[in-house]
């Protein structure tokens, strides 16, 4: 078995588990945001802009398909709950699971106290469209908190990483207030841009499967394998499985 791998989390869990090194390649992935355009979110989803412009403040949101224990919602939750209770001018808002989730999302609520619940805003997951439409919306006035484990964050700079803990939360919201937000999402477009390519993505592709056929037939490889990247023609053939960690 050879694995083409997007996180270092990802490769140090099969090491663990006696996954031979050579066999592990990484592989950039070809993250875009498709140039369509979408509806705008005042058309599709009212409430959310009527949230967001009810009480100017700084906006933290997040998104996710799915409101369990992984993907530590709780310290979203209660590092806004700390920054208010300093008076820092903030809005939660969260988009994720179904309406099925209720349950989870009063658990949620019920971290918050009762005199500022309606500074939080709980929702059901958002489509891409939509998601794109509200990153339009906020533009340089929120935050958009991504999980530790989201792919997207290995290529942030040290500079938006913060230590996964109310306070390490608290600090980098306070530091964002007190510096401003306005041009740093185009910033970080622009470094993490500067890892992930469809370009990146070919070249890696490439490399990991020049490896993966070399291990597999051998670095002769006769007539079939292509000068230029040392690939074998038929290896499209190999019995080799190709596992997307």
């Amino acid at each position: 078995m050879f694995v083409l791998q997007h996180l270092s989390l990802q490769r140090n869990y099969l090491l663990k588990h006696h996954i031979d090194a050579s066999r592990i390649q990484k592989l950039s992935p070809p993250i875009k945001i498709d140039s369509l355009p979408w509806a705008p979110l005042v058309s599709t989803h009212p409430q959310i802009v009527e949230f967001k412009r009810a009480n100017p403040s700084l906006l933290l949101f997040t998104a996710v398909a799915r409101l369990d224990f992984f993907k530590n919602i709780e310290l979203l939750v209660d590092a806004s709950v700390e920054l208010l209770g300093r008076d820092l001018a903030t809005r939660v808002l969260i988009a994720g699971g179904d309406e099925k989730e209720e349950c989870r999302c009063e658990e949620l609520l019920g971290r918050v106290p009762s005199e500022i619940q309606s500074e939080f805003m709980i929702i059901p997951k958002l489509s891409k469209d939509s998601l794109y439409a509200l990153f339009d919306e906020v533009n340089d006035e929120g935050i958009f908190w991504t999980l530790p484990m989201w792919k997207a964050s290995t290529y942030y700079p040290e500079e938006y990483r913060f230590e996964c803990s109310i306070a390490g939360l608290v600090d980098i919201v306070k530091e964002f207030q007190g510096s401003g937000v306005n041009g740093r999402g185009s910033y970080l477009r622009g470094r993490i841009e500067e890892h992930i390519s469809h370009d990146m993505f070919k070249k890696s592709m490439l490399d990991a499967w020049r490896v993966f056929s070399i291990a597999t037939y051998g670095s002769s490889g006769g007539d079939n394998v292509d000068p230029h990247v040392g690939i074998r023609k038929d290896v499209i053939s190999t019995d080799a499985q190709i596992v997307v960690a």
